[in-house]
Order: C-alpha cells, then structure tokens, then sequence
C-alpha cells in the first residue's frame, strides 16, 4: 500500500493543547525562514489543497521530547529552500528532507531512512539541477515503515 496523493510533508504534535505542524515551504521572502510552524487550520489553507492525511509514529515518551527538541532547535535557525534538492546542505532543505532527518534523529537506529537515487535522463532537468543524478528523499519516504500508520484522510473536492 502506498498513500500516491501526498505532496507535502511536515511533522506535528500536539503541545498544550494545539496541533503544531513544521514543515518547509517556498516562501516569497528570502529574508523569512522557509522552517514555519502551521496550526491545522494554517497548514490546510491552500487554494492548491485536495488531500490531507495524519500519519502517526507509534514510538517511546522519550522519542517525542527528543522530536520536540529537535523542531524547537530547527525554528530557532534560518532554513533556506531548497530548490534544488541537494541533501548536502545543512540548513538547506526541502519539506520531505526536513522530515527524513529529524525522524532519523528521533528514533536512529530505529529510522534509516535513506534518500532515493534517480537518473534524470531529461536535458531540461539535467540543466537545471547542473546533474545527472538526483538524490532526494520522496515525499512518501515514511510509509514503509510499519511504525507510522495512517489515522486520517480527507479530500477536498
């Protein structure tokens, strides 16, 4: 089983009350963080927007604190976009990005989550990510793990 309507990513949990969700967004101003945190409400609010889901991770107390932490620590930096999906940049990210090296903190050795390898083959794509070869982590890269499941969808039509 694969979730194919997916196409972006953040983490979220529940703090005091409110659903937090980060995650990392092509923002207009260069000069902002492209880190932002989203209520529920803010995350959805997307003319673009047909699916949502919540997925969650069946993990220990002290995986949620060290997730916790790990946001908290990643607001409090300057994330830039990035637009070119190249996962050697430290505060250089994209939404799923973000999400495969937090997890793989979190819960490491538990989470390896390795980025995929794809061969462009397209002269355009080739030129404008200056490679032939892409490594990124999709979207999807969590669903294969049997310790987040799905727990909400809905599609907006």
């Amino acid at each position: 089983f694969s979730d194919t309507n997916i196409t972006h990513v953040g983490i979220g949990y529940s703090d005091a009350g409110s659903f937090k969700i980060y995650n990392v967004i092509d923002r207009q101003n260069k000069d902002l963080s492209a880190l932002i945190i989203d209520s529920v409400e803010s995350f959805i609010n997307s003319e673009e927007l047909y699916y949502f889901s919540i997925w969650e991770y069946d993990g220990k107390l002290s995986h949620l604190k060290r997730l916790k932490g790990l946001c908290q620590n990643f607001i409090k930096r300057k994330v830039c976009f990035d637009a070119s999906f190249n996962i050697n940049n430290d505060d250089t990210l994209y939404c799923s990005e973000f999400c495969a090296r937090v997890m793989n903190i979190v819960d490491s050795p538990g989470f390896h989550y390795q980025p995929q390898k794809v061969i462009l083959n397209n002269s355009l794509y080739e030129a404008i990510l200056k490679r032939k070869v892409i490594a990124y982590f999709p979207v999807d890269f969590f669903q294969k793990n049997s310790r987040i499941k799905k727990i909400f969808e809905y599609r907006f039509m």
